[in-house]
Parts: C-alpha cells; sequence; structure tokens
C-alpha cells in the first residue's frame, strides 16, 4: 500500500467511527518511515509493525508529536 493509499484509508475508517482505531504495518515494507509518517500526522492513535526488526530509522521516529 503506498502512503497515499493509506492516508486516504486513514481517513475513510475515521469517517465511520470516533473510536480510536490502529495501523498494522509490515516492517519490510520499502516505504516504511513514509507510513509511519502518514499515521503520524493523520493522528493514528496505534501503530503495530509486524513481520521482523523496524529499521533504526523508523525505531526513531518514535519522538514524532502531533
Amino acid at each position: 500500500m503506498s502512503p497515499d493509499l493509506l492516508r486516504t484509508e486513514i481517513q475513510a475508517t475515521r469517517a465511520l467511527t470516533s473510536k480510536p482505531f490502529g495501523v498494522n504495518l509490515i516492517t519490510l515494507h520499502p516505504q516504511l518511515t513514509e507510513l509511519i509518517r502518514v499515521c503520524a500526522s493523520e493522528k493514528v492513535s496505534h501503530v503495530v509493525l509486524a513481520g521482523g526488526l523496524p529499521t533504526k530509522e523508523a525505531l526513531n521516529l518514535n519522538r514524532i508529536r502531533y
């Protein structure tokens, strides 16, 4: 899934619920950093990383604040 498509899906989900929801990302995705940034900019409350250990760059993104 591209970052643009992820943003669209997050916005569509938000339109369906006022409850918090999470996004599951695969650590081997070539655009993982960009996907995490999309989640942060869209204020997703939970991001789960699956499929292996994330890169050092992805781990450093935990400093992102909304």
